[in-house]
């Protein structure tokens, strides 16, 4: 009879194992190296750990599982661990999926428009978390940069204006200066999505104070160049295998590329990479909603992003597959407990009794 250890704790052999083990459909044993291996999509059982476990062989007289031998501390090495899998597979020669979620949320699922933001709901009310909230969990070392250059930009740039402050009023002006920045961007943003969405349509626009008129010749420039013959415009898509929604800009045919699904950018930075996630959230929803209802959302042939400036466009190709799928849904899951890490924290404890200890300071 064989027996088998982890590290060394001895377990009956195999033979006894396999079979409890196989009932849950939950490891593949591979006698050669010696090792049992989690399957790629499994559940938890009593018997084993959902964690991949490595095992090796033991020659063992009979009844030396029923005992642990005991190690000299002074002179035996602790025993080294395996590593454990990396998530990404890496090493393994496979990759393990994330957890795949159980949507919670009942359709049809809308989009509510509130001041300057929006949100989705469900049928119940359930908020349904949207893609560009969810990418908020992605560290933003670009925006951190960003921010203290803005601040910086405003103290030199109305040195003049703050000279005349108190001080307070001085910090608080600065602290501000990034959010206006941001709220600049945003305004323009939505303001060319607003045009865009006309211009696409064939109507007429005016241009609203404070927006450059050149994103709008931009914008128009790319609509001519590329024969753009528009599918959907501002869509609301959902996910109920994924548990989220979103607002994609635009899905339209463009020449030689076929039905592309593609994101409207304005910001002087460009095209960042987790654009391409956004989209893959948008292009692995389930359905889109239309004035008549929900439908099943469309097949697209090419992915990308059009950066929209004053002075030019730029139709940029994003990557945007299973992979990027992946990995928005990785990073949903690191969202998920960034947001329960409260949770994890209890109440602080009463001791069991009163210190009677007392601090006496001696005369020198």
């Amino acid at each position: 009879m064989s027996t088998w250890t982890e590290y060394g704790v001895v377990l009956d052999d195999w033979d006894n194992i396999a079979p409890a083990a196989n009932r849950h459909t939950a490891y593949t044993y591979d006698r050669a190296p010696g090792r049992l291996v989690v399957a790629r999509d499994v559940k938890s059982t009593a018997l084993l750990r959902s964690e991949a476990q490595h095992y090796r062989p033991q020659a063992a007289a009979v009844g030396a599982h029923r005992q642990r031998p005991r190690r000299d501390r002074r002179t035996a090495a602790r025993p080294r661990r395996r590593a454990r899998p990396h998530p990404s597979g890496a090493g393994t020669g496979r990759r393990l999926e994330p957890e795949e979620p159980m949507s919670r949320f009942t359709p049809p699922i809308r989009r509510i428009n509130s001041g300057r933001g929006h949100r989705y709901v469900d049928a119940n009310g359930l908020t349904v978390p949207g893609v560009t909230t969810i990418l908020k969990a992605l560290p933003k070392d670009a925006l951190i940069n960003w921010a203290a250059e803005t601040t910086a930009e405003a103290a030199l740039n109305r040195w003049d204006e703050l000279s005349a402050l108190p001080p307070a009023d001085r910090l608080k002006t600065l602290k501000r200066a990034r959010y206006d920045a941001l709220d600049t961007a945003s305004n323009r943003g939505t303001q060319v999505h607003k045009l865009a969405e006309k211009l696409i349509h064939g109507e007429s626009v005016s241009i609203p104070p404070g927006l450059d008129r050149g994103y709008v010749d931009s914008y128009v420039r790319f609509l001519d160049e590329w024969d753009v013959d528009p599918v959907l415009f501002e869509a609301v898509v959902f996910s109920h295998t994924y548990g989220w929604a979103g607002t994609l800009d635009l899905i339209a045919k463009l020449p030689d590329k076929g039905v592309c699904l593609l994101d409207i950018k304005t910001s002087r930075s460009g095209i960042f990479g987790e654009t391409a996630l956004q989209l893959a959230g948008y292009r692995y929803a389930d359905q889109y909603m239309a004035d008549d209802g929900p439908h099943d959302m469309l097949e697209v042939d090419w992915t990308g992003a059009i950066h929209v400036t004053a002075t030019h466009y730029s139709l940029v190709p994003l990557e945007v597959g299973e992979d990027q799928l992946r990995a928005l849904r990785y990073v949903q899951q690191v969202g998920q407990v960034v947001a329960d890490f409260r949770d994890l924290i209890g109440e602080p404890l009463e001791p069991p009794s009163e210190s009677k200890y007392r601090l006496v300071e001696e005369a020198s």
